[in-house]
């Protein structure tokens, strides 16, 4: 009987309805981005394109969850931490590095936190992003639509 690889589990924020999330850590896959339900089986949010490892750090009352997926960037397989929003409607997209002075690409960026969904359905994400060495504080507005029917 071949052992199960090791785990290990960090859960960082929770919502009214009891919903977990944070991050599942395999020996021989890397650090995936969870999401946990009082009841059921977990959620494995997945990776950016090219990434290796994903962590979740906050979720709101809809289930909108931030965090960070790693992702390869350039065509020698650089890869750099990018901030995400996750909704299970959509799926896993990557929060755009702020523009400007300097080389974007290779900026790291991560979400930490959210607020729930207005009306409007503007939902904002705050975190940071460094760049050439200088680190930014950032919010990211991102409008999520109604679903057409």
């Amino acid at each position: 009987d071949p052992s199960p690889p090791s785990q290990k589990e960090t859960a960082n924020s929770v919502n009214e309805d009891g919903t977990v999330v944070g991050s599942t850590s395999y020996s021989l896959y890397g650090r995936r981005a969870v999401k946990w339900r009082r009841t059921g089986t977990p959620l494995i949010l997945g990776l950016l394109p090219g990434g290796h490892d994903s962590e979740a750090f906050d979720i709101n009352e809809t289930e909108f969850v931030v965090g960070d997926s790693d992702r390869t960037v350039s065509r020698d397989s650089a890869t750099v931490d990018r901030a995400f929003l996750f909704h299970i409607e959509f799926g896993m997209i990557e929060l755009p590095p702020p523009v400007g002075n300097g080389y974007t690409l290779f900026s790291v960026c991560h979400a930490n936190a959210l607020n729930d969904r207005k009306a409007n359905g503007l939902i904002q994400v705050v975190g940071s992003c460094t760049r050439n060495g200088e680190k930014h504080a950032m919010r990211w507005d991102v409008i999520v639509g109604e679903r057409p029917d």
